[in-house]
């Protein structure tokens, strides 16, 4: 890069972080069920419930990085906040280097530094997850394995593996996506005729190396909680909840009462040991066909979720051209390193495939790659002999920068203004109302489960620390009375309010908690105090 890159690039760096404090402090109480899982499991850590802390389910890297922070603030929020702050930062620099080892025009550098600290603002604050964090570490991986000196440096190839060990330990999906991306690039290297077989083979093997260096404790310490050899769990949970629909498969933390482990909030934190209804295409022809079914959509939803990052849907189809559609193949291949940007794209297709794929957040890493690709083309289209400014090449970087920008813009102003969270910070409110009252107790809900009988219940019972107990869309009084809950959520416009509200075993909270009738009717969930807690019914097995 030019020194005004480098500066371009620089100043970018510091407004996103800026940005990224502004959007952390408005979208503060910005929760969701994920996110109560890793700060919960990052508190079992910073206590010493190692028992706790230890899940199949969930990569421990973000939950790490909020130990420390959580000693500071008394609102775990803020400690989840900067964790996802400083994942956006990881994820800017890892697509800086992507853009550098891929040799894109400066130009592009600087305006794709741009489009992803535009787009990671937005997306540190939508969800608390590792998804920016996987990111960044595997595109700092891929920016090492495609410079020239990987082939030649065995130095340069354990930091490869080592950064996709660490992915690994962020979200547990990178161990598949690494070791694919590594094949891939291996058969670049020899397929466009940089290397020989050897040594790309050599420089693969100890790139796996680095990886199982730092994989290899974290699935030794899952195999001895297991009691088998479990590199993760997720995929399987994945894998069962689009199962046919021939039984309840979705996730049961909020669709059934149940009690999470003693001294956790949610069931959610591991939710390995929950009786899902696991499946195999194998077990039948009718089943066989579904997981048809399940390639061909997930197709689908994958194509879907890539071409919506840019406005003009545009980056994928340059990107794949880039990859196939170019004669000479193996001497363009050799000469424009952009064109092997299609590698990650491709591995990341293929490896939510066959499981759950319904998520965008799924596809960050994607996003520098896109963004590579369309300046490659546009480079390519307007390549030229002569030596003077290349105005239609200006004119190229500048509308693909604007397709990015045009996708990303929306979110960035409802980032900085304030995403809607009346919920959550009703949550936050009624949580510390309940701590003053000095009422306290297991929580679980009846009616909306995705509303305040099940996701926003659980949020107070997570402010409050205590545990939740689930969610029924309309259990009858006795399930209630048995499910362990000490305070039950239930929809107001349910005939089960009117049930309870007859029943001497409840006590509804209306008066304690509102100021008013009127304001008390305003209120999605009418809360009921139990005065004698039934049975727990036990959901958990051996895993």
């Amino acid at each position: 890069m030019s020194r005004a890159a480098r500066i371009g690039v620089i100043c970018v760096i510091v407004c996103q972080v800026v940005l990224l404090i502004i959007a952390g402090w408005k979208n503060r109480l910005v929760l969701n069920p994920d996110g109560v899982a890793y700060i919960s499991i990052a508190s079992h850590y910073a206590q010493g419930e190692f028992n706790l802390a230890v899940s199949g389910y969930w990569g421990p890297l973000l939950s790490w990085s909020m130990v420390p922070l959580l000693t500071i603030f008394h609102n775990p929020m803020n400690a989840a906040r900067i964790s996802l702050g400083l994942s956006a930062v990881v994820f800017l620099l890892g697509s800086l280097s992507v853009y550098q080892s891929l040799q894109i025009h400066p130009g592009g550098i600087v305006f794709g530094t741009l489009v992803v600290a535009i787009a990671s603002i937005f997306w540190s604050v939508e969800n608390v997850t590792p998804d920016l964090l996987m990111s960044g570490l595997i595109c700092l991986a891929v920016s090492t394995m495609i410079s020239p000196g990987w082939i030649q440096s065995i130095g340069i190839q354990l930091i490869t593996g080592v950064l996709i060990g660490v992915s690994y330990l962020a979200k547990p999906v990178a161990l598949p996506l690494g070791f694919s991306m590594c094949v891939g690039f291996t058969l670049l290297w020899v397929m466009s005729g940089r290397h020989s077989f050897r040594p790309a083979l050599r420089g693969l093997a100890v790139t796996l190396i680095g990886i199982m260096f730092v994989a290899a404790p974290w699935i030794a310490v899952l195999s001895v909680k297991y009691d088998r050899i479990t590199i993760s769990t997720s995929a399987k949970v994945n894998h069962a909840i689009i199962g046919p629909k021939d039984v309840e498969r979705d996730h049961l933390h909020f669709r059934v009462f149940h009690t999470p482990e003693t001294g956790r909030i949610s069931s959610w934190e591991d939710p390995t040991s929950l009786p899902y209804k696991y499946w195999s295409p194998f077990e039948s022809t009718k089943y066989f066909k579904h997981q048809l079914r399940l390639l061909f959509d997930n197709a689908g939803t994958v194509v879907e979720s890539l071409v919506n990052f840019d406005r003009l849907h545009l980056a994928l189809f340059a990107l794949l051209c880039g990859l196939l559609v170019h004669t000479p193949w193996r001497e363009n291949m050799a000469l424009e390193r952009w064109r092997w940007a299609a590698v990650p794209i491709f591995c990341i297709s293929v490896v939510y495939l066959p499981v759950y794929a319904d998520s965008h957040r799924y596809y960050f890493l994607a996003y520098p790659f896109l963004f590579a690709g369309s300046i490659g083309m546009v480079v390519w289209l307007t390549r030229t002999a002569q030596e003077k400014i290349n105005i239609p090449r200006m004119l190229g970087i500048g509308l693909v920068t604007l397709s990015f920008l045009g996708a990303a813009y929306s979110p960035f102003l409802e980032t900085l203004r304030g995403i809607e969270t009346d919920s959550t910070e009703q949550t936050y409110d009624l949580a510390r109302k309940l701590q003053a009252l000095g009422i306290y107790g297991g929580i679980a809900g009846a009616g909306d489960c995705i509303g305040w009988g099940g996701v926003y219940a659980e949020y107070v019972a997570f402010f409050m620390k205590q545990p939740f107990h689930g969610c029924e869309a309309n259990p009858p009084v006795e399930r209630i009375k048995a499910s362990g809950a000490k305070l039950m959520f239930v929809n107001r416009l349910l005939p089960l309010a009117g049930e309870l509200d007859k029943d001497s075993s409840f006590n509804s909270l209306d008066k304690f908690l509102f100021k008013s009738r009127e304001e008390a009717a305003k209120f999605p969930s009418k809360i009921y105090q139990m005065r004698a807690a039934g049975e727990y019914q036990q959901l958990f097995r051996k895993p």
